[in-house]
Parts: C-alpha cells; structure tokens; sequence
C-alpha cells in the first residue's frame, strides 16, 4: 500500500493516457453537428470576426480551439491536447481531494473512480465542450482546495479566473459562478458587512443572476421544449428506440402557457399553471440526470453505473451533514444550481451534462463513505505525516 501512495501520481497519469489511447485507436476524432458550430465560431475568430449569436455562450471552448487552429494544428492535434489535458486533469482532481479529504488513498480510489467513467476518455476524442469543461472544473478544485488550505488569495483569485473561463465554456458553467458568489459571500463578506449592506448585495446578486439567465435563455425554447413532453431531449422525434415510454411524459388536455414575454417569465407562468406536469416532467429529468441511468441502455449497463455511482452519493449525504463550513455551501449550491438548470430544461440523449458534476462527486463523495475512512484511517495525511504529497 505505501507503494501505491508513493507512486500514485504517475500510476493515475499512466491509466489516464493509457484509456485515452485506448478510446483514440478505437473512435479517432469524432466531429457532430455542435462540432461543427464551434469550429465555424473558432475560425471566425481566428479572422477577427464576431458574430453575437448564441454559440456566444460557447466562446471559451470556441477560443481554445481558435487558438490551436490559428497556429495551424488541425483537429487530430487539439484532440490530442484535449487528451492531454483530461490525463492532467485527473492528477489535479487526485490533488484537489487530498487537500479536502487529508486521505492521500481515499484520494486515490476517488480518482480512480472518475477514470472508471470511460465518458472521462471517450470526450476527449470529440470536438466538444465536454472534455475542457470537465478538466477546467478538476483544475478549479485544485486551486480552490489549496485556498482553503492555505487561505492564500493568489489561489483563490486563480480559482475566480477558472470559474470565469468555465462560465464561457458552456451555458452549464453559470452554476459554477452562482456557486463561486456564494461562496466568496460567506468566505470574504459574510462576518464583516452590517446587515443593509448583506440585503444589498443579496438583491443586486439575485438580479445579475435572473438578468444572465434570462439573457441566456432568450435563444431556448424553454417553454416549448416543456409541452412537448420529453424528459429525454429530441425522444419525441424517435419512437422506435427502446424505452421510449419512460422518456416521454403525456401532455394534460387542459395544459396552458404563455405565447408572450421573456423567456423566464413565461417558463415561471407555465410551472404555475401546470404544477402537476411541471414537477412531474422535472422530476424524472432530475432522476435520468443524477442517476445518469437511461432507459434504453441495457439493464446491465444501468446497474454497473448505479454501482459505482450510488456510494459516491452516499459519501457526499455524509460530508454534507458533518460538513458546516462554507466548502459544504459551495459544493450544494453548485450541484443543486446544475441539477436545477437541467431539470427546467433538458437532459440530454447521451448523459454529457452529468461531466460537470462528476469531478465534484468524486472529490467530495467517495472520500467521505464511513466504512471506507475507518479502513483507510492509517493512511490519513493527518495520522501518518510521514506521507510524501
């Protein structure tokens, strides 16, 4: 066992590569029809030409592929770097739950764990925003845990940087920076500011976040996308795949909405008036979402994700109710900020919205299951300072 602390960096970094080799030998460069969105923005603005339409939201992931294409690398090679980074990134992730967890090997089954998620991989080889947004969130926590270590505002304002890029990666990332308001609120604010001035801040917090929501969501038929039923994006469309019924919620007769006003309001006007079917359709959006279950995988396939996926929820009921600091905040605030968007709009066919929850639930799930920690107590940074970081 001590040997496998000792080399636990450069084992991760060797199963991380190896899977992604693996993933590229078997798929290549995978390019789809958002692919081909992103790289239309890139090469505009690698011309110096920006178009505010809704891929704005995409900048982030549309400048990193900008970047590599201005130099002249073509898609094969900012996949390699995809994969690059993801490998790194799983290294920061075993280093971010180290610092949190002060468990070096409950660290290490954690991130072992991530890289039993094959999406971790699979993502890499895809011109999408999955694979950066997942390894920019493992970064974050890396920079965010040596703050909470060292209380060094260095870390801290690298952190604030990640999330603000992440914010740009994807639409998603806006709970990410909720998450962030929160917790420099109750870090930095909180026991300093008088009360008129908390209340202040509160109302001025709130309206930035309905005003960047609804500017968001003014592209998305949220509305739209409600009445027709789907818990899984676009399953309307395609009623010969199996499980289709689980996907699909029947619309009432008496169902009303709104035709006019802004995005927001017509969504918070169309969960008043059809509570039942709202909560309904949200909820089973939620359970597909977390659970990242689908109803046409296999039965074997469902049960294999459940297995490895159900203890790091149980790990992370745990750290919440023994965890009062403002980590604790943070992380339900941005987990449920995530759950949240993808309840009131959609969850996707293929389950890609759940890599911007999986590093948290590595980081702050499986460490904190208590028969694990009592067995893996010996190998505690706190108990054994012998041991190397």
């Amino acid at each position: 066992m001590t040997a496998l602390l000792k080399y636990r960096y450069p084992l991760l970094l060797f199963l991380a590569l190896l899977t992604n080799t693996i993933f590229y030998s078997l798929k290549g460069v995978v390019v789809v029809t958002d692919s081909i969105t992103y790289l239309q923005y890139a090469q505009n603005l690698t011309r110096a030409i920006f178009i505010p339409d809704r891929v704005i939201w995409y900048t982030g992931y549309c400048i990193f592929l900008a970047v590599f294409l201005k130099i002249g690398l073509g898609i094969k090679s900012i996949v390699f770097i995809q994969a690059i980074l993801s490998s790194f990134s799983v290294l920061a992730l075993q280093k971010a739950t180290e610092n949190f967890s002060k468990n070096p090997l409950l660290a290490f089954l954690s991130s072992f764990c991530y890289l039993l998620f094959l999406e971790v991989c699979q993502w890499n080889m895809y011109i999408l925003t999955e694979s950066i947004f997942a390894s920019c969130i493992c970064f974050f926590l890396l920079f965010l845990s040596k703050y909470w270590m060292q209380k060094s505002n260095k870390d801290l304002i690298f952190s604030i940087f990640i999330a603000l890029f992440i914010f740009w990666i994807r639409p998603l990332g806006i709970a990410l920076l909720v998450a962030v308001g929160v917790f420099l609120f109750l870090e930095k604010m909180y026991a300093i500011m008088p009360k008129p001035a908390l209340y202040v801040f509160l109302g001025v917090f709130l309206a930035l976040v309905f005003y960047l929501a609804n500017t968001m969501l003014q592209d998305y038929a949220l509305v739209e996308n409600y009445i027709t039923g789907e818990v899984i994006f676009n399953f309307s469309k395609i009623p010969s795949y199996l499980g289709h019924q689980y996907a699909l919620v029947t619309l009432p007769n008496n169902l009303t909405f709104l035709k006019e006003g802004s995005t927001v309001s017509k969504a918070l006007c169309f969960y008043v008036q059809n509570p039942i079917f709202s909560i309904k359709l949200a909820l089973l959006k939620g359970f597909f979402f977390l659970s990242h279950t689908k109803p046409y995988y296999s039965t074997v396939h469902n049960i294999c994700i459940l297995v490895i996926l159900l203890p790091a929820y149980i790990g992370l009921v745990s750290f919440i109710k023994k965890n009062k600091s403002t980590i604790m905040s943070f992380v339900l605030v941005y987990l449920g900020c995530t759950t949240c968007i993808v309840m009131l709009t959609c969850e996707d066919w293929d389950g890609r919205f759940f890599m911007g929850i999986l590093p948290f639930l590595c980081c702050f799930g499986y460490p904190y299951i208590s028969f694990l920690k009592s067995f893996t107590a010996p190998y505690s940074i706190v108990k054994n300072k012998n041991i190397t970081l």
